[in-house]
């Protein structure tokens, strides 16, 4: 028998002995009707979240694969192992940790704080807020997330960033490596498969925007864009089997109205995106397994059953969960205020 097929097969077997023992072979997803096309954070997937400006692309990104993954790793302690690399490009770090705040205090609370109320910028945050975010569990939590979570705001260029993972990656892992003979005749050594250390490894890199890379030496954006998905996404995905997450805006001419809605005239509620509409390079969503699209609630519907079981371009829609929720106080403005 070939040795990558008694790997595979060993695989098959683990896994399936792992579901019938009640342990995880993905972290599930929070949404019930997204996880019957989509079982879950996969390891060795790589997923290109896409939409136009102010959709929500990096509020989906850091609610599915950092609070919920996190979530899920604290539920399933003996089940899987986490690590997770945000590649913070559009905010600084304190910004995306205001944001996780907000997550929590809706979770846990039911109220809405956005980041600009977080920070006092018109007017003091309630004595309430902040007493939630000063608590012990507050802080637990905190404490707990930054272990497994990583903010890089210092790296830009794309192999800068593959090789502060993939350094990462190899200290904490080892790998196998297999014989064979080089065209010149000679005996060589390459590697075959990559181990982590942990096992049951979820490491997730994520990347918010793509189009804020800093180019490489000679290279246009469009070029160094190619590179990084087709050669270091790629690499990440298939020799260290992590979880690839990027968030890519749709370009900027394809932000116009493509559907009528009886009400409404902003740009945001009459978006169409598109796998064609993907800004300032296309070619991303070659190498991508899943593309989930987010587009403004509108008349229509989707059918998630009608979908075919590969589904790269998911086209999904902007809801507002209103479910228990409200507004810390004070919170009141007129309708036109």
């Amino acid at each position: 028998m070939g040795k990558i097929f008694e790997r595979t097969l060993a695989i098959i077997e683990e896994n399936k002995k792992r579901l019938e023992s009640g342990e995880l072979n993905c972290i599930p997803m929070p949404f019930e009707r997204f996880s019957a096309v989509i079982p879950g954070i996969e390891a060795g997937r790589y997923v290109i979240v896409t939409a136009s400006s102010g959709i929500g692309k990096s509020s989906f990104v850091k609610y599915m694969y950092v609070i919920n993954a996190y979530e899920q790793y604290m539920k399933y302690p003996d089940s899987f192992n986490l690590k997770i690399f945000y590649f913070c490009l559009e905010e600084s770090k304190e910004s995306l940790m205001s944001s996780l705040i907000s997550y929590k205090l809706f979770m846990d609370h039911g109220l809405l704080v956005p980041n600009s109320d977080l920070q006092s910028k018109r007017y003091a945050i309630p004595d309430e807020v902040i007493g939630y975010i000063q608590s012990q569990s507050f802080r637990d939590y905190f404490d707990g997330l930054e272990e497994v979570l990583e903010v890089v705001d210092f790296l830009r260029k794309p192999y800068s960033m593959y090789k502060y993972v993939q350094d990462y990656l190899d200290s904490h892992g080892t790998w196998t490596y297999r014989d064979y003979i080089d065209p010149q005749g000679n005996k060589a050594r390459a590697h075959d498969y990559y181990t982590h250390n942990l096992p049951n490894m979820y490491a997730i890199v994520i990347v918010d925007h793509v189009s804020l890379l800093s180019q490489e030496s000679k290279m246009t954006l469009h070029e160094t864009i190619t590179k990084f998905s087709s050669q270091y996404c790629t690499k990440l995905r298939d020799h260290y089997n992590c979880c690839i997450v990027i968030v890519q805006q749709q370009a900027a001419d394809k932000e116009k109205p493509v559907y009528n809605l009886m009400k409404g005239t902003s740009i945001a509620e009459k978006l169409e995106p598109s796998l064609d509409g993907l800004g300032d390079n296309k070619l991303t969503q070659r190498d991508a397994d899943l593309v989930p699209r987010f587009a403004h609630a509108d008349r229509r519907s989707h059918s998630l059953s009608d979908l075919p079981r590969r589904w790269r371009g998911l086209p999904l829609v902007r809801l507002w969960l209103r479910v228990g929720e409200r507004r810390a106080e004070p919170r009141q403005r007129s309708r036109h205020g």
